[in-house]
């Protein structure tokens, strides 16, 4: 069962996808890109502003606003300035800010993004793609969306054509695994250590879909009307407007900002709840806000629908917890709050 449990701070994002030109630029004209560092990483935990915290099992890493930062608690307690090193653009990461973080022994990835301006729009978000070291930041490969976000490669013909809007959100090490959590190109993953990409899209869809009416929901909401003219079977009624409801949702469950993922297993977090998977993408289930007949919350389920971030920890007595920091959408029932799981 899931419990709210305090308010979770507001966190601010563009949920109106805008210049999603399909095959804007050709995504098999970038490559990875193995960057041999050009200058020393800054002594120092550098920036003000930290979005993330990790420990690798060795090494304590620190993402901001100007790169990620290492600790070796081994040689040092971090709480001088020399016992910290940041590594940035110049050795290798990606422009801008870090938005996403994971790591795991001497391996790291991180992503990154920056602000954009477009005509007429202001101002939005642009990601820059994912980068990753495999000797604890001593050398890194960068990663580039467009490369991800082929056009040519099977799966990926409706990926969005611009970073814009497009930006990774969390990283999730599992093995040789690597799960990434775009906006715009929902969830991707790599079983090679990021050789190669494939959708890994909430929900079980063969493609992303960008607006509602790109579904057949409205085709079962005139069906289901049709039938409760008629006094048609309650049950089958209600059935068809559960579908229309799930793929009314499905513009909103490809949008992803968080993840989880371990063996078969893998949690998604999304604007339309968590979707997760427990075989590995063969069957999925989506928990979010659900209303009783009265318009009421019912128990057992997030506190709200935007999920943010998400975290499993694993207990004393070796069971598991999953927690959620949730959002609010504009449907009615939802708070934000940090939720938590244990029945799963």
């Amino acid at each position: 069962m899931i419990n709210s449990c305090y308010r979770y701070s507001h966190i601010s994002a563009f949920f109106t996808l805008i210049l999603l030109t399909l095959h804007l630029s050709p995504g098999h004209a970038a490559r990875p890109l193995r960057f041999h560092q050009a200058s020393e990483p800054i002594r120092g935990l550098f920036g003000a502003e930290i979005g993330d915290v990790v420990w690798s099992g060795r090494y304590l890493w620190v993402s901001t606003e100007s790169g990620v930062a290492r600790l070796d608690p081994a040689v040092s307690s971090g709480l001088n300035a020399s016992d910290w090193v940041t590594y940035t653009q110049l050795n290798g990461l990606g422009r801008g800010a870090v938005s996403a973080l994971d790591a795991s022994g001497d391996t790291v990835w991180v992503a990154t993004l920056i602000d954009t301006t477009i005509a007429g729009q202001g101002t939005a978000q642009a990601g820059t793609g994912l980068s990753f070291s495999h000797d604890a930041g001593r050398s890194w490969s960068h990663i580039p969306n467009a490369f991800i976000f082929d056009p040519t490669k099977p799966g990926f013909e409706r990926s969005p054509g611009t970073t814009i809007l497009n930006g990774c959100f969390d990283l999730a090490l599992d093995g040789e695994a690597i799960y990434a959590a775009f906006f715009a190109g929902s969830t991707v993953r790599s079983l090679d250590q990021g050789q190669t990409w494939q959708p890994f899209i909430p929900g079980g869809a063969d493609k992303i879909v960008y607006f509602a009416a790109e579904t057949a929901a409205d085709s079962l909401t005139i069906l289901a009307d049709s039938l409760s003219r008629e006094n048609g079977d309650p049950d089958a009624i209600a059935e068809l407007r559960a579908g229309a409801d799930s793929l009314n949702s499905q513009e909103f469950l490809h949008r992803t900002f968080s993840i989880v993922a371990y063996g078969d297993s893998v949690w998604i977090g999304t604007s339309s709840g968590i979707a997760f998977t427990l075989d590995d993408g063969q069957t999925w289930t989506n928990a979010k806000v659900r209303l009783d007949e009265t318009g009421t919350p019912l128990p057992g389920h997030p506190a709200g629908n935007w999920v943010v971030a998400m975290e499993r920890m694993v207990l004393p007595d070796g069971s598991t917890a999953l927690w959620a920091g949730t959002n609010t959408t504009p449907l009615p029932g939802q708070t934000q709050a940090i939720s938590v799981s244990r029945d799963f």
